[in-house]
């Protein structure tokens, strides 16, 4: 399996998107039913897809010679990713291809990262019996794939269920969105057995985060799949989209 980087640089240009963003007043107040239906409305959103990073040139530098020498290591950083998935920094170690302080600085640097838009978009949200779906014009199509069931109070992704699992409320702003936010979570998490892989393993992990960005009331829904097959690390994908409502 070729080896998954957390270290890379996307250029994408961002469209151009005729409305301006009305800011949100609401505050959630704990009731999820009514939370979700406040935070998506039916109307239009400009959606910023949140994955994009801007690097400095000290960063840029460490960041290359380090995927340099893990090109040179793919076994072994599989291996050693194997141990650490939950881990937001990797331990140092020295087939990182740079010293010890070196890593340091660069994970100190990836830290303090601010996610920037890789692409904005115009999104309908819909509402019908209860069930928000959303109509991103095909740009998104990941975002037109999900329905979320407020009386029911789940999710439906790629034909699965995501059961409500917990309440979320990021205290700090020491992250790329810069802001503290409050929301809800919901996850999938399904064990196959596959007869065509050797240990007849394959896990699927989904989540989807739904909440509001104190910063300036908007809404944010952060999509998260996992699948591992015989041990190894399939589908990484994540995508933070931030919901701001169009005033024309």
């Amino acid at each position: 399996m070729k080896a998954q980087f957390y270290f890379f640089l996307t250029f994408i240009s961002i469209g151009f998107i005729k409305c301006t963003n009305k800011p949100s007043t609401y505050l959630l107040s704990g009731n999820i039913n009514s939370d979700l239906s406040a935070l998506l409305q039916k109307d239009d959103y400009e959606v910023a897809v949140m994955d994009s990073t801007i690097q400095s040139s000290r960063e840029m530098e460490l960041s290359y010679q380090m995927q340099m020498a893990l090109e040179k290591n793919k076994v072994w950083y599989e291996d050693y990713l194997s141990n650490y998935r939950e881990s937001r920094v990797l331990p140092y170690h020295h087939n990182f291809g740079l010293t010890k302080d070196e890593y340091n600085e660069l994970m100190n640097m990836k830290l303090k990262v601010t996610l920037v838009a890789s692409s904005k978009s115009l999104v309908t949200v819909l509402n019908e019996n209860g069930v928000i779906h959303f109509d991103s014009h095909g740009a998104i199509p990941y975002l037109d794939n999900i329905k979320i069931n407020i009386q029911k109070q789940n999710i439906e992704m790629d034909q699965k269920i995501l059961e409500f699992s917990d309440t979320i409320y990021v205290a700090n702003e020491n992250h790329g969105l810069k802001s503290r936010w409050k929301g809800y979570n919901w996850k999938y998490n399904e064990p196959l057995v596959d007869d065509t892989i050797s240990d007849g393993l394959y896990t699927k992990n989904y989540s989807i985060s739904i909440g509001q960005l104190y910063k300036d009331g908007s809404t944010l829904i952060t999509i998260s799949k996992r699948e591992e097959a015989d041990g190894e690390l399939t589908v990484k994908f994540d995508k933070p989209l931030v919901f701001r409502k169009c005033c024309f």
